[in-house]
């Protein structure tokens, strides 16, 4: 699979609901069997030099292993509930860049979805 640009996410600031996407190629589903440590950057650089602004890397798994349908959730980081709300609540409002990599079954570093995706994160009307 050669990267490309991941389609437009919309996420509000607060939620920790997952993120779906469905990988695909030549239009039928990515079969993720034997990839691992599933990762989606959000930065407000689209070509960042470093790490430091990340806005978070969502970790990602499977939806339904063994993943021949393509689907993986992302979720903010965090180790539990409360850690993942008390995280997207720190996110600033605005439009950012993602891509998503993992490891292939040879091991190796992967980047399944390229920058050029626009993140967006909106205001939760209900933030104090």
């Amino acid at each position: 699979m050669s990267c490309k640009k991941g389609p437009d996410l919309c996420y509000t600031r607060g939620d920790t609901a997952p993120i779906v996407l469905r990988l695909t190629a030549d239009g039928a589903a990515f079969d993720l069997t034997g990839w691992t440590s599933f990762v989606l950057t959000v930065d407000p650089s689209e070509e960042p030099t470093d790490a430091l602004n990340n806005l978070d890397a969502l970790p990602g798994a499977i939806q339904t292993p063994p993943g021949t349908d393509g689907i993986l959730e992302f979720q903010p980081s965090g180790i539990d509930e409360t850690a993942k709300r008390a995280n997207s609540e720190t996110w600033t409002p605005g439009d950012y860049f993602y891509d998503v990599q993992a490891i292939n079954p040879a091991g190796n570093r992967t980047t399944l979805l390229a920058a050029g995706g626009k993140f967006t994160v909106v205001q939760d009307i209900t933030k104090t």
